[in-house]
Protein backbone atom coordinates (compact mmCIF):
# COMPACT_ATOMS: atom_id res chain seq x y z
CA UNK A 1 0.00 0.00 0.00
CA UNK A 2 -0.29 2.82 -1.39
CA UNK A 3 -1.12 2.44 -5.38
CA UNK A 4 -0.17 5.66 -7.12
CA UNK A 5 -0.78 6.44 -10.82
CA UNK A 6 0.69 8.62 -12.82
CA UNK A 7 -0.49 9.11 -16.84
CA UNK A 8 1.52 11.64 -18.76
CA UNK A 9 1.84 12.68 -22.29
CA UNK A 10 4.17 12.87 -24.11
CA UNK A 11 5.80 9.09 -23.90
CA UNK A 12 9.03 8.69 -21.76
CA UNK A 13 12.27 7.06 -22.42
CA UNK A 14 12.14 3.95 -20.25
CA UNK A 15 15.40 5.51 -18.50
CA UNK A 16 13.26 8.73 -17.93
CA UNK A 17 10.32 6.71 -16.72
CA UNK A 18 11.98 4.35 -14.19
CA UNK A 19 13.90 7.60 -12.97
CA UNK A 20 10.54 9.19 -12.59
CA UNK A 21 8.81 6.26 -10.86
CA UNK A 22 11.98 5.93 -8.53
CA UNK A 23 11.89 9.54 -7.63
CA UNK A 24 8.09 9.16 -7.09
CA UNK A 25 7.95 5.82 -5.12
CA UNK A 26 10.50 7.95 -2.83
CA UNK A 27 8.62 10.61 -2.54
CA UNK A 28 5.61 8.44 -0.86
CA UNK A 29 7.55 6.78 1.34
CA UNK A 30 9.60 9.65 2.87
CA UNK A 31 6.36 12.12 2.47
CA UNK A 32 3.04 10.10 3.33
CA UNK A 33 5.33 7.34 5.33
CA UNK A 34 4.66 4.19 3.79
CA UNK A 35 6.37 1.25 3.38
CA UNK A 36 8.52 1.44 0.25
CA UNK A 37 8.12 -2.12 0.01
CA UNK A 38 4.67 -1.68 -0.44
CA UNK A 39 4.17 0.58 -3.02
CA UNK A 40 2.77 0.11 -6.31
CA UNK A 41 3.09 2.46 -8.98
CA UNK A 42 2.07 2.69 -12.81
CA UNK A 43 3.65 5.27 -15.19
CA UNK A 44 1.65 5.15 -18.47
CA UNK A 45 1.09 6.75 -21.02
CA UNK A 46 -1.92 6.47 -23.22
CA UNK A 47 -1.20 5.14 -27.44
CA UNK A 48 -3.90 7.55 -28.55
CA UNK A 49 -5.28 10.66 -26.69
CA UNK A 50 -6.63 14.39 -26.82
CA UNK A 51 -5.83 16.17 -23.54
CA UNK A 52 -6.99 19.55 -23.03
CA UNK A 53 -7.57 22.42 -20.63
CA UNK A 54 -9.93 24.74 -21.01
CA UNK A 55 -10.49 23.16 -24.65
CA UNK A 56 -7.13 23.53 -25.64
CA UNK A 57 -4.63 20.93 -27.02
CA UNK A 58 -1.79 20.13 -24.71
CA UNK A 59 1.18 18.31 -25.72
CA UNK A 60 2.72 17.93 -22.04
CA UNK A 61 0.10 16.62 -19.93
CA UNK A 62 0.23 15.33 -16.38
CA UNK A 63 -2.72 13.36 -14.17
CA UNK A 64 -1.17 11.83 -11.02
CA UNK A 65 -3.28 9.73 -7.85
CA UNK A 66 -2.24 7.97 -5.19
CA UNK A 67 -4.65 5.88 -3.12
CA UNK A 68 -3.71 5.58 0.46
CA UNK A 69 -5.50 4.03 3.66
CA UNK A 70 -7.77 6.85 4.82
CA UNK A 71 -6.80 8.59 7.71
CA UNK A 72 -2.77 7.62 7.85
CA UNK A 73 -1.85 11.22 6.90
CA UNK A 74 -2.37 14.58 8.36
CA UNK A 75 -3.14 17.36 5.95
CA UNK A 76 0.26 19.10 6.42
CA UNK A 77 1.44 15.61 4.89
CA UNK A 78 -0.96 15.62 1.88
CA UNK A 79 0.08 19.38 1.12
CA UNK A 80 3.85 18.62 1.63
CA UNK A 81 3.22 15.59 -0.96
CA UNK A 82 1.47 16.66 -3.50
CA UNK A 83 3.74 19.77 -3.31
CA UNK A 84 6.89 17.66 -3.76
CA UNK A 85 5.38 15.56 -6.39
CA UNK A 86 4.15 18.68 -7.95
CA UNK A 87 7.51 20.32 -7.84
CA UNK A 88 9.32 16.86 -8.90
CA UNK A 89 7.48 16.12 -12.28
CA UNK A 90 7.55 20.26 -13.46
CA UNK A 91 11.84 20.16 -13.17
CA UNK A 92 11.27 17.45 -15.77
CA UNK A 93 8.17 18.55 -17.86
CA UNK A 94 8.84 22.19 -17.20
CA UNK A 95 5.30 23.08 -19.96
CA UNK A 96 3.34 21.44 -17.65
CA UNK A 97 0.08 23.55 -17.73
CA UNK A 98 -1.08 24.83 -14.15
CA UNK A 99 -4.48 22.69 -14.18
CA UNK A 100 -1.95 19.93 -13.64
CA UNK A 101 -3.28 17.46 -10.95
CA UNK A 102 -2.26 15.37 -7.77
CA UNK A 103 -5.08 13.63 -5.98
CA UNK A 104 -4.65 11.87 -2.51
CA UNK A 105 -7.46 9.36 -2.33
CA UNK A 106 -7.99 8.28 0.69
CA UNK A 107 -9.88 4.84 1.32
CA UNK A 108 -11.63 3.13 4.12
CA UNK A 109 -8.91 -0.22 5.37
CA UNK A 110 -11.62 -2.43 4.66
CA UNK A 111 -12.08 -1.52 1.14
CA UNK A 112 -7.96 -2.44 0.17
CA UNK A 113 -6.82 -6.03 -0.21
CA UNK A 114 -3.49 -6.92 -0.41
CA UNK A 115 -2.53 -10.83 -0.34
CA UNK A 116 -5.97 -11.62 0.58
CA UNK A 117 -5.94 -9.26 3.63
CA UNK A 118 -7.83 -5.65 3.81
CA UNK A 119 -5.62 -3.24 5.22
CA UNK A 120 -7.26 -3.15 8.32
CA UNK A 121 -6.64 -6.60 8.92
CA UNK A 122 -2.60 -5.91 7.82
CA UNK A 123 -2.34 -3.28 9.77
CA UNK A 124 -1.97 -5.32 12.69
CA UNK A 125 -0.50 -8.44 11.67
CA UNK A 126 2.62 -7.27 9.73
CA UNK A 127 6.26 -6.56 11.11
CA UNK A 128 7.84 -3.38 11.08
CA UNK A 129 10.14 -2.84 7.93
CA UNK A 130 13.27 -3.63 8.46
CA UNK A 131 16.18 -1.40 8.83
CA UNK A 132 17.88 -1.97 5.25
CA UNK A 133 15.30 -2.37 2.55
CA UNK A 134 16.11 -4.84 0.20
CA UNK A 135 15.24 -3.62 -3.64
CA UNK A 136 13.19 -6.14 -5.74
CA UNK A 137 12.81 -5.02 -9.51
CA UNK A 138 11.68 -6.54 -12.67
CA UNK A 139 13.78 -6.39 -16.17
CA UNK A 140 15.11 -2.89 -16.63
CA UNK A 141 14.07 -1.44 -12.78
CA UNK A 142 17.02 -0.76 -10.74
CA UNK A 143 17.16 1.18 -7.19
CA UNK A 144 15.67 4.70 -6.46
CA UNK A 145 18.05 6.95 -7.28
CA UNK A 146 18.30 10.20 -5.16
CA UNK A 147 15.52 12.28 -4.46
CA UNK A 148 14.88 15.03 -6.29
CA UNK A 149 17.34 14.29 -8.92
CA UNK A 150 15.13 13.90 -12.06
CA UNK A 151 16.44 14.32 -15.51
CA UNK A 152 13.05 13.34 -18.03
CA UNK A 153 13.67 12.50 -21.24
CA UNK A 154 10.70 12.69 -23.59
CA UNK A 155 9.66 11.07 -26.79
CA UNK A 156 6.70 12.65 -28.99
CA UNK A 157 3.50 10.82 -28.96
CA UNK A 158 3.42 8.20 -30.71
CA UNK A 159 6.78 7.25 -31.31
CA UNK A 160 8.92 4.23 -30.39
CA UNK A 161 10.92 4.81 -26.82
CA UNK A 162 14.54 5.28 -26.56
CA UNK A 163 16.45 3.34 -24.82
CA UNK A 164 19.25 4.65 -22.62
CA UNK A 165 21.96 3.19 -20.28
CA UNK A 166 21.41 3.33 -16.47
CA UNK A 167 22.69 6.21 -14.95
CA UNK A 168 26.66 5.37 -13.51
CA UNK A 169 27.00 5.58 -9.81
CA UNK A 170 23.59 3.91 -9.24
CA UNK A 171 23.35 0.04 -8.20
CA UNK A 172 22.06 -2.23 -10.93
Amino acid sequence: MPFARLTLIPALTPSSAQDLADNLSTLISTGLGKRHDLISLLVETPASCCWTFAGNGHEVSADREVSVTGGTNSDADKRAFVDGAMSLLGKGLPALPAATYFVVRELPATSWRYDGMTQADRSTSLPEPAAVRTVTAGIGCRAPAKAGSLAITANPVGSKPQTAEPSKGVPQ
